[in-house]
């Protein structure tokens, strides 16, 4: 697919992913089944494509989630809410949550494995956050995975792929469990 020249805003980001989806869905080589692996923002539009759309067409049957940010309206650290403002191109917090991917969620999400460190650059926040909505919606099948390790010399601890070779047998384990064939 050609890459679209767009200014980034929402939803631009996640019709991209959505049509990488239906790109794949459509390959010869694909067994009909999409999962993702994807962190920081990549979680994010993970999140967001495993909540939204159509199995088989445009949405993850799975999805791993690495330090994702799920709510939009819960800026609690200021480079998150500058970040998310960027991304959704507004200071309005109805519309930050509009746009979030604990919006969508439904007893029908795709499988999810959700992610994160302690004191995670990403507010730690975000997690529970998804956590709770999934919950809510009655959604069954999701896994959550909180690594705890002493902060770095910046006080933090790792950031989405920063952690994967410790999570990535897990992550394996548990799109393979999803998608095993019966």
């Amino acid at each position: 697919m050609p890459q679209q020249v767009t200014p980034g805003y929402y939803p631009l980001q996640t019709d991209d992913v959505r049509d990488a989806i239906m790109a794949a869905c459509r390959d010869p080589r694909c067994n009909g089944k999409v999962v993702a692996a994807g962190g920081s923002a990549g979680a994010s539009h993970a999140a967001y494509c495993a909540a939204t759309g159509t199995l088989g067409l445009d949405r993850f049957d799975a999805a791993v989630c690495l330090s994702g940010a799920y709510d939009f309206g819960d800026a609690l650290r200021r480079n998150f809410k500058t970040d998310v403002q960027n991304y959704v191109n507004t200071t309005d917090v109805t519309k930050l949550h509009a746009a979030s991917p604990v919006t969508f969620v439904t007893d029908s999400i795709s499988p999810s494995f959700l992610v994160a460190t302690n004191n995670d650059p990403m507010p730690f926040e975000q997690l529970p956050d998804m956590v709770d909505a999934l919950q809510s919606a009655g959604a069954a099948d999701y896994q959550q995975l909180l690594i705890t390790e002493p902060n770095g010399p910046d006080g933090l601890t790792r950031h989405a792929f920063d952690y994967w070779s410790d999570v990535k047998n897990h992550a394996i384990a548990f799109l393979n469990n999803r998608l095993a064939t019966p």
